[in-house]
């Protein structure tokens, strides 16, 4: 199913490392902070290339990836269409295909092209776009009436669930990002043990950062807010007992407090 702070294979695996070397072993590092570690490393691994890659090789490494996986799912989703003969289930292999088709023939060049020009921002954008697509993939067998999706696997292989902590032993200490026209562009969450992040741009104005830095008075409950298709729009944390927040005159981002 889709999720609000899901990302692409293709932003997860270059946004989050472009700022700073992780690890001496890069793949490792980035692959740590997803939802599926080994399954990351067997993907980026399957090129040769990634043995030596520095970031920037990396991030090339990753669209190869993600083109190649979406060619090769839009060429199933065009066998099931010609297999089948029911009418809602090609409608709904249809919406896929022109989704997929979107990601083949212009959202990877974008992300390839943006990245060329190191417009990290775009290149985020265009990840973005890849999680839109997957997504709207997936929700075109969820809605009634619901039918098992046949390429599940083909959409898990495009897009990645971001951060697991490894809860009791690590928690949540602190998150911070930054905004654009109200529209959230970074988060990065801080915990007792390390920082997850940047996801998404990895810089942006001062005066639209925000920060939450949780403690012994400020505990954390957990997150509201809302998303459209392609962004996530507002962001809050429900927190014990209600505190404030740094530089976020403009943004949509907020606290409630909540009773736990």
């Amino acid at each position: 199913m889709a999720h609000a702070l899901r990302l692409s294979f293709l932003l997860l695996v270059f946004c989050l490392s472009i700022s700073k070397v992780l690890t001496i072993d890069l793949v490792d590092g980035v692959c740590a902070k997803t939802k599926n570690p080994s399954f990351c490393r067997v993907a980026l691994r399957s090129n040769a290339r990634s043995a030596t890659a520095n970031l920037t090789e990396l991030g090339g490494i990753a669209i190869d990836l993600t083109l190649r996986n979406s060619i090769a799912t839009l060429t199933k989703i065009n066998t099931l269409k010609g297999q089948t003969k029911e009418f809602e289930l090609r409608k709904r292999l249809e919406s896929c295909f022109t989704e997929y088709e979107k990601v083949v023939e212009t959202y990877c060049p974008y992300a390839k092209g943006s990245m060329a020009f190191h417009d990290y921002i775009h290149m985020y954008a265009a990840g973005d776009f890849v999680m839109g697509s997957v997504s709207i993939c997936d929700g075109v067998f969820s809605s009634p009436p619901s039918y098992p999706c046949p390429i599940a696997f083909q959409n898990k292989k495009s897009s990645l669930l971001g951060v697991r902590l490894s809860y009791p032993s690590e928690f949540l200490s602190g998150i911070s990002g930054w905004h654009v026209s109200g529209i959230i562009r970074s988060l990065t969450f801080i915990t007792n043990k390390r920082t997850y992040g940047p996801f998404g741009g990895v810089a942006g104005n001062i005066d639209s950062a925000f920060e939450y830095k949780l403690g012994e008075d400020n505990k954390f409950a957990g997150f509201h807010g809302t998303a459209g298709t392609y962004n996530l729009n507002s962001i809050g944390v429900y927190m014990k007992p209600m505190t404030t927040l740094t530089n976020v005159d403009n943004t949509k981002v907020h606290i409630k407090n909540e009773k736990v």
